[in-house]
């Protein structure tokens, strides 16, 4: 295998395996599933297993001259294609290296690199939001040449549903290759949103989900990864619905491991009677959704699992379960200190606010009405108009 440190996805994976050793493998693939699940580095370690001098049965062996390129992910029969920023006019037969800057190639060099020895590293150039026509139309030229090591030529495309995005035009030039694929080629597209790839191209491809990684396999990775106890590898990776590629980089920018300070800091701006407090956590919030909203959506989470255990606990006096288990006594504390609340319509603001930032929808606005609304729940009453934004001044 290339990544040691890769939980491998075990149905999709055997079945990839099967149909090699039978030599069955399909032309394109389609691999699919939420987030952060290792879908990226499994097309990585079927590009490896495809060209290896000394393939095992469950994989690559890791160790021959071909695995030792695709370890740096400089094997030249591997091409992957990613979304990249468009910062110079390019024309029909530029390559699409020609639309960056210095500076854009030289991160996307680094994060190529980070990827090589990471199977949770995101490449991610700053204002890549689309897939370029130009690195399809490289596609189609490298695709019919001969392979440069005898083996297969593999193709993988990250974040494929960028394929569309502002249009369907490298979707279409891409269905052209896929309509007529070269021997000795396999294409995988790779996606967390398969409905935004186009029927044409979904169809052309056999599809394989990967589904969210089992909890306590995630949280166990974590425990190893970063030291941090059980308690909070758990919390981190509901919060983060298993999204290892999320719920590492949120460990790794709170090294102390203390967590739980996020939720408190949204408790005190729901408990506080000052508007001013809860006014300036709003504004803190919308600053966030402009710079990280990563770690926006996080802190959302948490509060949402926090007024999901006072749920549990409100139904349950003994609820098992919890997810902030350690602070039961709080939890408890704050239960008897709201009699009336409805803990379920609570969380359910919280889910409205994450599905509207999600539309775009102005965040100062969502983020006041979370806050009103949940306050009013707290207090055992349906806000008027729930889930409905209102226009607030500064005044509230």
């Amino acid at each position: 295998m290339i990544y040691a440190d890769l939980i491998m996805q075990s149905r999709p994976w055997e079945q990839l395996m099967a149909a090699r050793q039978s030599d069955r493998l399909a032309h394109a693939y389609l691999f699919h599933g939420p987030p952060g699940v290792g879908k990226e580095a499994h097309a990585i370690e079927l590009a490896a297993v495809v060209n290896c001098k000394r393939p095992q049965t469950t994989g690559a062996c890791g160790t021959c001259d071909s695995c030792r390129k695709m370890a740096t992910l400089q094997h030249p029969d591997v091409q992957i294609v990613v979304p990249l920023p468009r910062r110079n006019p390019i024309g029909k037969s530029d390559p699409p290296l020609k639309a960056l800057k210095p500076v854009d190639i030289e991160e996307l060099a680094l994060q190529l690199g980070r990827k090589g020895s990471d199977p949770y590293a995101k490449i991610a150039l700053d204002g890549a939001q689309s897939i370029l026509i130009n690195s399809v139309r490289e596609l189609r030229r490298l695709a019919a040449l001969k392979s440069a090591e005898g083996g297969r030529r593999v193709i993988l495309i990250f974040d494929a549903e960028r394929l569309n995005h502002p249009g369907p035009a490298a979707a279409n030039a891409l269905l052209k290759l896929l309509e007529e694929p070269p021997p000795d080629t396999v294409i995988v597209l790779v996606t967390a949103r398969p409905n935004l790839l186009l029927e044409t191209l979904r169809s052309r491809c056999v599809a394989l989900y990967f589904p969210a990684l089992a909890a306590d396999e995630a949280a166990s990775y974590l425990t190893g990864k970063f030291g941090v106890d059980r308690e909070t590898a758990m919390m981190v990776v509901q919060a983060t619905a298993g999204n290892l590629q999320l719920a590492r980089s949120l460990l790794a920018s709170n090294p102390d491991g203390n967590l739980t300070r996020l939720v408190d800091e949204l408790l005190e701006g729901l408990l506080q009677p000052r508007p001013q407090k809860w006014q300036q956590l709003v504004a803190d919030l919308v600053g966030m959704n402009r710079q990280n909203k990563a770690e926006l959506g996080f802190r959302l989470h948490l509060l949402q699992l926090w007024l999901r255990d006072l749920m549990l606990l409100a139904q349950v006096d003994a609820a098992a379960g919890l997810v902030f288990e350690e602070r039961r006594d709080e939890l408890l504390a704050q239960l008897a200190g709201f009699p009336q609340a409805e803990w379920g319509m609570a969380t359910g603001f919280v889910e409205d606010a994450l599905s509207m930032l999600e539309r775009n929808i102005n965040p100062t606005l969502v983020f006041t009405n979370m806050f009103l609304d949940i306050r009013q729940a707290m207090r055992g009453r349906e806000p008027a108009g729930a889930g409905v934004l209102v226009q607030v001044g500064h005044a509230v």
